[in-house]
């Protein structure tokens, strides 16, 4: 997992700014973390921004069925199924 600066956020938009790939990135590497813990674990990262009252955190269920959830601050956010990996 490569180490990313914090994000600029925008919480009333609900719109992070990052470098392409780079939340992506980190889903991944979430998601990653949980399959390790195995069976129906979850892990949960937080991760800084530039407005410390709102750090991103991302929420991923072991076995990558359940979609990934993004949180900004209080506003939470369900990914598509399958997120951030590309289709077929």
């Amino acid at each position: 997992m490569r180490r990313l600066a914090p994000f600029d956020v925008d919480v009333a938009a609900g719109e992070i700014a990052a470098p392409p790939g780079g939340v992506a990135h980190l889903a991944g590497a979430v998601r990653g973390v949980a399959d390790l813990l195995g069976g129906r674990n979850v892990a949960m990262v937080q991760f800084e921004t530039n407005q410390p009252e709102a750090p991103l955190a991302i929420t991923a269920r072991a076995g990558g069925a359940d979609p990934l959830v993004l949180t900004l601050g209080e506003e939470e956010f369900e990914m598509d199924p399958g997120w951030p990996d590309p289709p077929g």
